[in-house]
């Protein structure tokens, strides 16, 4: 996982980041992904808005993560 989470952090592409975002996926069960968005989310600066990330894992995670999040965080 670290060295998924390594090629995230280094891709330059955003076309690379997608795949690389889109394994991290694949290969995790629900509550690891579910850890790995929150820390993608709130810790690492990689080059993905968190609208990109929650894209892969549902068409309305942005609606669901927007009413869940308190009105004035700046969470992402």
């Amino acid at each position: 996982m670290m060295q998924l989470l390594d090629r995230l952090y280094t891709e330059q592409e955003q076309t690379g980041k997608d795949a690389v975002l889109n394994e991290i996926i694949r290969k995790c069960s629900a509550q690891e992904q579910k850890w790995i968005v929150r820390v993608i989310l709130k810790d690492l600066k990689i080059g993905l808005r968190h609208e990109r990330v929650l894209k892969f894992y549902h068409p309305d995670a942005m609606d669901a993560y927007v009413h869940a999040t308190p009105r004035g965080c700046s969470c992402g």
